[in-house]
């Protein structure tokens, strides 16, 4: 299932933004720190405890990062607008360590930055992110899927990612 990148929307092409983040537990770190040098998927998702996202989205990527190394990919890192304490429980939970990073977006600095944020301050509170995920090559986007409606999970699994990849983009 395709995505729809809307006006101010990052996009392929372009960098990540230098916004200062927060791994669990607790560390501050710039997100381009995090994917200097490195080849890799950042996926964000609207809350941590949410049904979908618990469900789905992050044990998704936990059970296929072995498949992600073997493609060449080096880091996954998954965000949401949640403090830093709370990703750290909810990756404990789903036994993350080692596989993917949890990344704190408190203020939704960084979701802000790259133009995927939404309000969801009737059902969670505050600006949330969208549920998107894209790959990341040396803090390039060379792709990105987002979700159109909040529920859904077609194009930016890991599964739909994996199920994307071209020949070309698969390293020798």
């Amino acid at each position: 299932m395709a995505s729809t990148i809307r006006k101010g929307e990052i996009q392929i092409g372009e960098k990540l933004p230098e916004i200062e983040i927060m791994t669990a537990p607790s560390t501050k770190v710039k997100i381009t720190d995090l994917f200097k040098g490195k080849r890799g998927i950042l996926f964000g998702l609207p809350g941590a405890f949410t049904p979908t996202c618990s469900n789905t989205h992050l044990p998704e990527f936990v059970r296929d990062h072995a498949k992600w190394v073997e493609l060449g990919y080096e880091i996954i890192c998954c965000v949401s607008v949640n403090d830093a304490f709370v990703m750290e429980a909810w990756g404990k939970l789903h036994q993350v360590e080692g596989k993917v990073v949890m990344i704190s977006d408190m203020n939704a600095t960084l979701t802000r930055a790259i133009g995927l944020e939404i309000d969801l301050t009737d059902k969670l509170g505050s600006i949330r992110s969208k549920r998107y995920s894209m790959e990341v090559n040396d803090n390039l986007i060379t792709s990105i899927h987002v979700e159109s409606s909040l529920g859904a999970t077609g194009c930016s699994t890991s599964s739909a990612m994996l199920g994307s990849l071209s020949q070309d983009m698969i390293p020798l």
